[in-house]
């Protein structure tokens, strides 16, 4: 039985069979397209692993690269993503280890990073800590506000991809992010991300000053409520000008409150709390350290990746 099982890199014709799998797994209609977004144009590329049993497709181990700064120094990351199996393969033996570890044992051989993270379920986070070496995980910090009322004026809210413009973007992220470890997003990045996604509709916003620009948000909609996937503002004062703004735009569009993700040491934390947002805890984020060389260690990144909803690739 074991040697009925192939286990390879996907390939491009596996994209209908892996779609398939991803839909009866996790109930969802992705598309095609969809796929071929997430794993044949992402900005820094995209690596997947099947198990294919009988012709079947049966197991799939995803990860999205990225780039990431520690104090100036470039570091290569991969986000788990994707990680499914047929129900059926769940508790299938074909060794003493079961399908996805081997899937993953793989992903980690085969491909140079200094670590890897992702936003799994519990159940794929245990697996991880106890299979491939992970290092536990937390829970993400989300923050909810109900809009009732806002009395903010719209001056400088200007929505719309139109005011998206790279060279002004790209030096908003410049001159905001100055936090010690961050995941490195240019305007490439975000317009892939976000503008690009071909089943999800995203909506910016930019603040402008009187002369400067102030900050940009992008956000989704879902069940009424907005989803701040990015929020960027010059500093504090700024961020709550934007944020009450903010507000009165959304609720002029029958927006009934907004989600934000914030971690619990960033300064934007008080912040919300202050303007009525109420804070509770999230989706597990997990991390695992892969080159023993990297001066980085589990509890300095889940105490300094400041993450943002976008970050995680199903939101």
């Amino acid at each position: 039985m074991k040697d009925e099982l192939i286990k390879r890199r996907f390939l491009e014709d596996d994209t209908p069979s892996i779609v398939n799998l991803f839909n009866e797994v996790f109930s969802e209609k992705a598309s095609i397209d969809w796929f071929k977004w997430k794993y044949l144009s992402s900005p820094w590329g995209s690596v997947g692993y099947v198990a294919i049993y009988k012709g079947k497709i049966v197991c799939f181990y995803g990860g999205l690269r990225q780039c990431f700064y520690l104090e100036g120094q470039v570091l290569w990351a991969y986000q788990v993503c994707d990680v499914m199996t047929q129900q059926d393969f769940r508790g299938k033996i074909f060794s003493k280890t079961p399908i996805v570890t081997m899937l993953g044992e793989m992903f980690y051989k085969e491909n140079d990073m200094d670590f890897a993270y992702g936003f799994p379920s519990i159940r794929h986070a245990r697996l991880q800590a106890l299979r491939l070496g992970g290092e536990g995980y937390r829970l993400v910090s989300q923050f909810t506000k109900q809009i009732v009322s806002s009395n903010s004026n719209l001056s400088g809210i200007n929505e719309g991809w139109q005011n998206f413009k790279s060279s002004n973007i790209n030096n908003l992220l410049n001159r905001f992010d100055k936090n010690r470890f961050k995941f490195y997003k240019n305007s490439d990045y975000l317009k892939w991300r976000y503008f690009s996604h071909p089943l999800k509709q995203y909506s910016f916003i930019l603040f402008k000053g009187l002369i400067r620009n102030k900050g940009f948000a992008i956000y989704t909609v879902k069940d009424d409520y907005a989803n701040l996937v990015e929020f960027k503002a010059k500093d504090l004062e700024y961020a709550e000008n934007f944020l009450n703004k903010l507000e009165s735009y959304l609720i002029k569009t029958n927006i009934k409150g907004i989600n934000i993700w914030c971690h619990q040491n960033s300064s934007y934390k008080d912040l919300l709390i202050k303007l009525g947002y109420n804070g509770n805890t999230h989706i597990p984020i997990a991390f695992k350290k892969v080159k023993e060389s990297l001066k980085l260690e589990s509890d300095f990144f889940y105490d300094n990746f400041f993450y943002s909803m976008g970050d995680y690739d199903a939101s």
